[in-house]
């Protein structure tokens, strides 16, 4: 079954959109934009907090337990999670899944840790890249503020196989720009990778939604 996840941005408890994973722009009310997914019947909904983890900051999780308890779809929620602990309280609160970037650039066994508890469908590795000058393609932690040398396919294979249940893919060099996604690179990954890939960052328009169904065995 394909699935359609919007995905939130959080930052001091509100809405915001971004370009490039940069100049975070106010937006709205997340329960505002809770509801309107509540009534759109969404098959799920991604939350991720875009300053918890560049600023080493905690996960809100009084605010995220309200956020529950008015959704009406399963919720993933990525920033801030550090620890079993962390991933351990989001559950309890009514998520379903919880969405990892910044913390396994220094611990990839942090997957392996939450999975063996909580099953591997509970855990989603969100890869975020990007372009270099010369075209090629890197990871990148925190937000997009930290840069690495690992190639996404590696690093997708790694989680995987500590336990991750899903990839989160997003181009952080087309995210916001609304033009088109990485259709390309997409599919190689769901030929590569043998968990749901779900396909993030530039999506012009609600019809383009077809054409990603149509170029990739996506998931999401």
């Amino acid at each position: 079954m394909k699935r359609i996840i919007p995905i939130l941005l959080l930052k001091d408890r509100l809405v915001y959109k971004t370009k490039n994973f940069n100049k975070p722009q106010y937006i709205g009310d997340p329960f505002i934009a809770l509801k309107i997914f509540n009534e759109k019947e969404v098959d799920e909904l991604f939350v991720l907090d875009i300053e918890k983890s560049s600023q080493k900051m905690k996960p809100d999780f009084e605010f995220l337990e309200k956020l529950a308890s008015e959704a009406f779809m399963p919720l993933g929620y990525g920033g801030g999670i550090n620890n079993i602990e962390d991933a351990k309280t989001i559950f309890q609160i009514g998520f379903e899944k919880i969405i990892i970037n910044t913390a396994i650039s220094n611990n990839v066994n942090l997957v392996k840790e939450i999975s063996s508890v909580f099953g591997s469908q509970a855990v989603v590795v969100s890869i975020d890249y990007k372009y270099n000058f010369f075209g090629k393609r890197y990871c990148c932690f925190k937000n997009g503020k930290k840069s690495s040398s690992i190639d996404p396919r590696d690093l997708a294979i790694s989680v995987v196989d500590a336990g991750a249940g899903e990839i989160l893919l997003q181009c952080v060099s087309y995210e916001g720009e609304m033009n088109k996604m990485d259709l390309n690179f997409i599919q190689k990954m769901v030929k590569n990778i043998e968990v749901p890939i779900v396909g993030s960052g530039g999506a012009p328009s609600h019809h383009y939604i077809k054409e990603f169904f149509e170029k990739t065995d996506a998931s999401a």
